[in-house]
This record gives structure tokens, C-alpha cells and sequence, in this order.
């Protein structure tokens, strides 16, 4: 029993969630004649009452669940929602509260609960709220974007700007979340302006507008400020700390062993800082990358629009771009910082390759003797790392390769630059470190030497080891690769000097095929960044698909712990839902057998008075009928009636159709004239009298389907609406086809019982079975525009101008619709 009732309800749930309402109302109703105390089904009505629009009808079925079970957090929760909308903010909070407390894990009470208290301006109460829903459900969107927007009202644009990126994490195409997190931004910059941090303010103001374009207030504090860094520039002195300051820089391209290579300079007594970026599962050994100087480089590559993984070279345009953004005083103000503790100062990252062009002048302008590590490695290694890691085509990592080597070994030309294979480096470390030491002229610690290669090289850091000759395997190499790799091998084997006058050449000799290939490749970049962009989207859709099966599989385990909780519940309480389920069916029968005897009271009633008042109807006639039809002559009784009836002398007709039902084994034409009789009364708004008619012919034949309909509809006239719906569907159920009027008459009589959904259905069923009904169209049309659906109202009108083209009244309200949907003036009016 208690598997059907889990089944029915599954089913009315189904039912439920497809909006058809009537048949979930059933499924319940049908869970309910079997245990009259199913709190499920109970609160299930209640969701139901509430969707159809009557709330209080929801509040007391869900009080009514509550009270059979008290410890559903969802009857809670689903109360308090209710009551929300019915304004009564007291109670909904305290249904809030307790469904919190009977599951602490109830991140949607919590996020309602903390709506609830933004709506009412408790702002300070709805902030726990909103980061417990979000502790429980860390994707949760919404939450961390209605967050965001409570410390903003709250003047926290610190914090609120965390819980809008967070929110963009989650739904990066979400143009409100952008725009709400570039105001924060304004608001944040303009904070750290007063306070004098010009450069973070730029960075806010920077981020706004990069997020939000049409951010104008943010341009425009760009604008002022980026003038006030020129003008900063213009006037900066020559520091006096940058005597006999030395640096380093790293230049190489990614997966090239720049990491270990950085690593290696602290072993020659180069500082890298005190902030550099932690290790990461790719490069787990860490990365000695100053973590401001990569914000910063991440920025420049983002105002020029370009990022690390492009292979577009940066042109002189772009460092123009840079300076006139303020972005080359920043650069001299955070290398100076980073320099003024120490006496050299090391540091790389692959995107200085990209972006030295800028960087050298930065350094020319602070005036540090620059000593450049050109780092290189097998181009396949590196295409294997890079497909594998990031799955990129193994033609694009070779271009990304050729980029970075080149960009880095032209603009470094006659500077002073050692150059350093990583492959090298692993076979014998300290070879390579003591070349890369005696080329700047350091010396080397013996202990971090030893500590360097025992503790931090490892073998395991090459993942892929391939030799020159594998290279040219891989047709997706470019030649030009190939060339260059074998060449600068020999360099870094030291089998060719540096600045060889041959190589110097060869090298002009690559930068001019490499400038030709130059419009391939920023053809080559936008194709790419195309995929990068649907790809990004096709991330976005499968976080969004996965949050939403998280949250499916949380509901369904959450379904699976209250059904369990019913269970037990029914198994303990079976007993007592016999007994009332027993004492409710003789209740029922009672109430029954009660409405029963009053309508036979009302009905007994007219009878006498019929049968009173047939007395001094047309006695005379009667008895001479009686006579005739004693010896046989029925006919003539029928055709008495039959002209009575035309002449408007009911009554008498009523009494001679009376007697023929008594007398006559072949009735069915009695019934017809007793009909006949019945409508004639029933037209005349004599209902009393009508309601004899046809209960003459229900009490001959009870399954006679037109006197049980004409019966209903006398009962509707007499406001006895529910019996008649009773007799209605009963008359339609006893019809093999049915006839029209009986399904548009069930909807009037469920339009009267307020019952919409099932006059809705009805009238649908009779265009359904007959597609040029008028009335049905008529009546769907008029219920449709009572509740506000005026689109669907409209669309059933044409419908049936479809099917009926030239019916007047359907073309006539059509027009009505029109000019009324418009706000014009009808022209008839």
C-alpha cells in the first residue's frame, strides 16, 4: 500500500511540475482516500492551491501538514514563502527560522530568509544568511550577486566587489552582475584615490572599464589620472638608489624550464623577492615568478588585447598604447620597489618574451645594468607539454615557441645575455651554472649549489625528453623553428660565441621571415581567439549544467530522506489512519445518505404539489383518454399530449405523459415527449416543474444521459452547483460520443464552482472533438480574458476564425481583443 501511495504522488508530482494541475489534484486526492493523514499529499495540495492563486486555501492545507508532521523543514519552508507574498513578514521569518533549525543544511531557507530581511531593509540580519546559503551551495549564483549587492548598500565595495567576480565565476555572461561589479569598482577606486593610492585606483578604475565598456565614469577617471602619470613621469627624477643596482631578467618560453632556471639564480646570491606566486599540481615545484610583476604583465595583455597564450607579435603601436595608459610608470614604480632592498634583483616571466619591447625602455629609464638568461628548450617538448596541459594544437604552440624566441633574442641583441638549454641544465647543473655565473660575473654558494641540485632538481621535472633529430619528425614544425632551434643549440653547447658576426646575420635573416609571417599570424590569432571564446562559452553552459545536476541530485536526495521519514511515520500511525479512514468513509456515507434525503425532501415536496395541482388539470380529458386508451388506442394518448404541449397546456401534458409512462411497455417515446415537456417548462423558468420532468424520466430509465444533463443544468439555475457538476460529468461519462453543449456546459458549470483549470479543460475537449464549435471558442476566449491571458485569448480567436471563417460573433470579438490589447477606442463605441 504504502509503495502505490509513493507512486501516486510521484506521479501527481510529475503532473504538478507540467502545470497540469487538475490531474495532480486527482493523483493527491487519490493518496488522500487512501491515508486521509498523508502530510505529503496535504502540502502537495497546498503548493498547488498556491500556484492556482488562492493562498489562503495554501496556508491552511500546509498548516494542516504541519500539524500531521511537524518536522518537515520543507512544509517550513515552503509556508514561510507563502506568507511572504501574503505580507505577513512576522510569521515567514519564524517558518524561516524553524526550517533552518530542523535543517541546518537548508541553503535555500537560508537564501529565502536572507532575501526577506534585504526586502525589509534589515541588511546587517540578511548578510549570515546569505553566506551560510553559500557555504552550503558554493555555486550558488544568485546568492553571491544578492550578497555583493547588500555590502554595497552597505558601503563595503571591498568585499562586494569579491562576491560579484565570484558571481561572474559562475555566469560570465551576465551583463547585470558586470555592470554592478564595475560601480563597486568605481566606488572601491575613488576610496583608494582619496587615500592617496593613486596606482590601485588606476587598477580599479582599469577593471571597470575593461568589464563594463560603458562604464564612463571609470574612463573618465582613467583619463585624469593616466595625465596626472605622464606628468608624474615627466618630472621623476633620476632615483638615486638605482646606482649599482643590478638586474636579472629571464627570458624564455613557456614550459621551457624558466622556473628551474630562475631557481638556479639565488644560488649565484640573485634575490627574487618576497612575493612570489605558490606552486601550482603543472609546475609543482613552484614557479619564481614575482606575483605583482605577473599581475601587471596580465594587465598590459589584456589593455592591448592580447593574453599569454597568443602568438600575435606586440607591436610598436601597443607599447605606445601602454605608455599613454600610465601603465610605463607603474612599471618603473613597482621595479623600483622591488629593487630597493636589494642589490640585484632576478625575475622572469614567459610573458616578458612577449612584452619586452616595453620592458626594455622601462629598464633603460631606471638606468639598472640589465643582465638577460635566455632560456631555451626542444620546441617538441614544449608542444607536447602545452597540447597536453592546455590542449592546444601543436601548431599553435610552435608559433607561440618562434614568438617568444625571437621577440626575446632580437631585443636583447648587444646587451649582455648568456643563453641556457634546460635539457642541459638537468644532465649537468652545475655546468650550466657556473657558465651562467662567470657570463655576469657572480659567484656561486657551494651549499645552495648542493642544496639546488640534490634537494630541488629532479629528472621527474621532464615530462618529455626528445632530441634535435625528433623535431623533424613533426610536420606541424615550421622550417623556420627547426633553423632556429639547431642553431642557438649551438650556442647554448657554447660550440658558437653569443655574438658571433654569422649568427648576428642568420639572425636578421629570421626576423625578416619571421616580420613576413607576421599578418598569417594575427589572421591565425583571431581564428583562435574565436574558439577561445566558444570554448569559454562552452565551459560557462557545462558549469551552468553541472550546478544544475547538483542541485537535482541534492532534491532528489533531500525527496529520498523524507520519503524514507514518511514512511516510518506511516508504518507508526497505520493503525490510527485504519480507524479514521474508517470512521471518515462512514462519515462520508452518512453526509451522503443526509444531502440524499434533503434533495429527496425538496424533490418529494414539488411532487405533492404537482400531484395537488393535477387534480383540477383537465380531469375531464384525462378520464376520457383513460377511457380510449383502455381499449388500446395508446397513440392517441401520445398525440393528445403531443398537441397539448404544442399549445403551451403543459401541465396537462405533464399528466396525460404521466400516465402513458405508467401504462406503456414501449416508453422510449414517452420519454422523449416527457423531455420535451421538461425543456418547455425549463424554458418558461418554471424549474420546479421542469425538475418532475426529468426526474419522471431518470426514475424510468436512472442512466437516461440528456435528463440526467437537463437535470444538472435545472440544479445549476437553483445554485445547487456542485450536484449539478455531479450529474453533468456523470451524463458525459454515459455518452459514447459525446454531444458538444454537454462539454461546453460542464465548463460553465466549473467556471461557476470556481474552478477555472476544469472549465478550461472542458472547453479545449469540445474544440478538440469538433474544430468548428463556435461556443467553445466563445466561452474559452471569455474565461481566458477574466484571468489576464489576453495572448492566449487572442490566438484561440484566430483559431477559430480558422475552422469557422465567416461566424460573426468570433470575428466581432476578435476586433474587440485587438482594439483592447492596443488601448484604442473601438470604432463602434
Amino acid at each position: 500500500m504504502e509503495h502505490n501511495i509513493e507512486a501516486i504522488l510521484q506521479r501527481g508530482i510529475e503532473f504538478h511540475k507540467n502545470n497540469q494541475f487538475l490531474e495532480a489534484e486527482s493523483c493527491y486526492k487519490q493518496v488522500l482516500g487512501i491515508d486521509p493523514n498523508n502530510a505529503d499529499a496535504i502540502h502537495l495540495l497546498g503548493l498547488l492551491a498556491d500556484a492556482t492563486g488562492d493562498k489562503d486555501l495554501a496556508v491552511d492545507l500546509i498548516k494542516n501538514a504541519i500539524a500531521i508532521d511537524p518536522t518537515s523543514p520543507v512544509f517550513y519552508g515552503n509556508l514561510a514563502n507563502i506568507l511572504k507574498f501574503k505580507n505577513e513578514f512576522d510569521l515567514a521569518i519564524a517558518c524561516y527560522l524553524e526550517a533552518i533549525k530542523l535543517n541546518p543544511a537548508y541553503a535555500e531557507a537560508c537564501f529565502n530568509l536572507a532575501n526577506l530581511y534585504r526586502d525589509l531593509n534589515r541588511l546587517e540580519d540578511a548578510i549570515p544568511y546569505y553566506r551560510l546559503s553559500i557555504e552550503l551551495e558554493p555555486d550558488f549564483a544568485i546568492a553571491h550577486i544578492n550578497l555583493a549587492e547588500v555590502l554595497h548598500k552597505l558601503g563595503q565595495p571591498a568585499e562586494a566587489i569579491s562576491c560579484y567576480r565570484k558571481h561572474l565565476e559562475l555566469k560570465p555572461g551576465d551583463i547585470y552582475g558586470k555592470s554592478r561589479l564595475a560601480d563597486a569598482l568605481f566606488e572601491h577606486g575613488v576610496e583608494l584615490e582619496g587615500q592617496s593610492l593613486k596606482g590601485q585606483a588606476i587598477a580599479c578604475f582599469e577593471e571597470a572599464a575593461s568589464i563594463y565598456p560603458s562604464h564612463i565614469a571609470s574612463r573618465n577617471k582613467l583619463n585624469l589620472l593616466r595625465q596626472d602619470a605622464i606628468d608624474d613621469l615627466e618630472e621623476d627624477p633620476l632615483d638615486e638608489d638605482t646606482n649599482g643596482k643590478r638586474i636579472v631578467v629571464v627570458l624564455g618560453m613557456h614550459r621551457s624550464g624558466t622556473s628551474s632556471i630562475t631557481r638556479a639564480l639565488e644560488v649565484m646570491g640573485v634575490s627574487l623577492g618576497d612575493k612570489l606566486i605558490p606552486p601550482m599540481q603543472d609546475n609543482e615545484k613552484g614557479f619564481w615568478e614575482d606575483a605583482e610583476l605577473l599581475s601587471l604583465n596580465d594587465s598590459m595583455l589584456s589593455a592591448i588585447g592580447s593574453a599569454w597564450h597568443h602568438f600575435a607579435p606586440v607591436t610598436r603601436h601597443d607599447v605606445e598604447k601602454l605608455r599613454k595608459e600610465g601603465y610605463f610608470l607603474r612599471a618603473v614604480k613597482l621595479l623600483r620597489q622591488k629593487v630597493r632592498h636589494t642589490p640585484i634583483f632576478g625575475f622572469k616571466d614567459p610573458r616578458l618574451a612577449k612584452l619586452y619591447p616595453f620592458w626594455k625602455e622601462v629598464l633603460a629609464h631606471c638606468k639598472y645594468q640589465v643582465s638577460h638568461v635566455l632560456v631555451i628548450r626542444n620546441p617538441l617538448s614544449v608542444a607536447d607539454s602545452l597540447v597536453k596541459r592546455n590542449n592546444f594544437p601543436a601548431e599553435k604552440c610552435y608559433l607561440m615557441w618562434l614568438e617568444h624566441v625571437v621577440v626575446s633574442w632580437i631585443e636583447t641583441s648587444g646587451n649582455t645575455r648568456t643563453l641556457v638549454d634546460f635539457d642541459r641544465l638537468i644532465e649537468s647543473p652545475e655546468r650550466e651554472l657556473i657558465r651562467m655565473a662567470k657570463s655576469f660575473g657572480l659567484g656561486i654558494n657551494s651549499d645552495e649549489l648542493e642544496k639546488y641540485r640534490g634537494e630541488f632538481l629532479d629528472e621527474n621535472m621532464r615530462h618529455a625528453v626528445y632530441s634535435p633529430d625528433d623535431l623533424l619528425l613533426d610536420e606541424a614544425c615550421p622550417p623556420l623553428v627547426r633553423r632556429m632551434y639547431a642553431a642557438l643549440l649551438e650556442v647554448a653547447s657554447d660550440r658558437i660565441p653569443i655574438d658571433d658576426e654569422a649568427l648576428n646575420q642568420q639572425s636578421i635573416e629570421w626576423l625578416n621571415e619571421f616580420s613576413l609571417m607576421r599578418p598569417s599570424l594575427i589572421l591565425s590569432n583571431e581564428a583562435l581567439l574565436q574558439v577561445d571564446k566558444l570554448n569559454q562559452t562552452i565551459a560557462a553552459q557545462d558549469q551552468t549544467i553541472a550546478a544544475q545536476n547538483q542541485t537535482i541530485a541534492a532534491q532528489d536526495q533531500t525527496i529520498a530522506a523524507q520519503n524514507q521519514t514518511i514512511a516510518a511515520q506511516n508504518q507508526t500511525i497505520a493503525a490510527q489512519d485504519q480507524t479514521i479512514a474508517a470512521q471518515n468513509q462512514t462519515i462520508a456515507a452518512q453526509n451522503q445518505t443526509i444531502a440524499e434525503l434533503k434533495l429527496d425532501k425538496i424533490e418529494k415536496k414539488n411532487e405533492i404539489i404537482w400531484m395537488n395541482e393535477k387534480k383540477g388539470v383537465g380531469e375531464a380529458q384525462i378520464s376520457a383518454l383513460t377511457a380510449t386508451m383502455a381499449h388500446g388506442n395508446f397513440e392517441a394518448g401520445v398525440q393528445t399530449a403531443k398537441t397539448l404541449l404544442q399549445q403551451g397546456r403543459l401541465k396537462e401534458a405533464l399528466g396525460i405523459a404521466e400516465l402513458l409512462l405508467t401504462i406503456l411497455k414501449d416508453y422510449q417515446v414517452v420519454l422523449q415527449l416527457m423531455i420535451d415537456i421538461g425543456v418547455a417548462f425549463h424554458n418558461r423558468r418554471d424549474l420546479n416543474m421542469a425538475t418532475l420532468a426529468y426526474r419522471k424520466v431518470l426514475e424510468k430509465e436512472p442512466k437516461h444521459a440528456v435528463g440526467m444533463h437537463l437535470l444538472g443544468l435545472v440544479l445549476s439555475q437553483q445554485d445547487r452547483c456542485d450536484q449539478a457538476m455531479e450529474l453533468i460529468e456523470k451524463s458525459i461519462s454515459l455518452c459514447q460520443n459525446i454531444p458538444l453543449h454537454f462539454l461546453k456546459n460542464a465548463g460553465l458549470i466549473a467556471e461557476r464552482l470556481s474552478n477555472p483549470i476544469l472549465a478550461e479543460s472542458y472547453y479545449k475537449k469540445a474544440i478538440a472533438a469538433e474544430k468548428a464549435y463556435p461556443d467553445a471558442y466563445l466561452c474559452l476566449n471569455a474565461l481566458l480574458q477574466s484571468q489576464g491571458r489576453i495572448p492566449e485569448a487572442e490566438k484561440c480567436l484566430v483559431e477559430g476564425l480558422e475552422h469557422i471563417p465567416n461566424n460573426v460573433e468570433i470575428g466581432a470579438q476578435l476586433q474587440h481583443l485587438y482594439y483592447k490589447s492596443k488601448s484604442l477606442p473601438h470604432p463602434n463605441s
